[in-house]
């Protein structure tokens, strides 16, 4: 794992890499790619900002700033309440940064943020101890529904 940055073209043209900090304890895959500034992103920050004079390493500061937002997870923990029927992890959430969910029971679990969850495709698949965590860059914003084979098999999961 290696630290986030965000890749800054500077004024001699070339791409520079600036370290970003993230939230504590969470780092990015070193397959992640990072955030390319081309000049008219400077000039829509700078405008943005209401300061036409900033400097590069002004606008890596917000960048930065930006980057380091806490989120207070929010607990979304149950467990299944009637075998084979969907129910709601959480609900519509045009804000959400972000979930996860891990399968803390013996039998597989469904999720799906699409649609009602169904044991199998297109829904995903939790298995007894798994955890999914949504990607940074896709976060849904649907209902998060899940689906268990027998009721009272045990998840948590958090949103933020």
């Amino acid at each position: 794992m290696t630290e986030p940055t965000a890749s800054i073209k500077g004024a001699d043209g070339k791409l520079h890499d600036v370290p970003l900090p993230g939230p504590p304890g969470r780092r990015c895959a070193k397959e992640s790619r990072p955030v390319v500034l081309a000049s008219e992103d400077h000039a829509l920050l700078k405008a943005l900002l209401g300061k036409p004079d900033a400097s590069e390493g002004t606008l890596v500061a917000i960048l930065a700033r930006l980057s380091a937002v806490q989120v207070v997870p929010l607990d979304r923990s149950g467990a299944i309440a009637a075998a084979g029927r969907p129910q709601a992890v959480a609900g519509h959430n045009l804000g959400r940064r972000g979930f996860m969910i891990q399968n803390l029971s013996d039998g597989a679990l469904w999720f799906d943020t699409l649609a009602a969850a169904v044991a199998g495709a297109p829904s995903f698949r939790l298995a007894p101890g798994a955890i999914y965590e949504t990607p940074a860059h896709a976060v849904p914003s649907g209902v998060i529904s899940i689906l268990g084979g027998t009721t009272g098999q045990a998840f948590a999961a958090r949103e933020w």
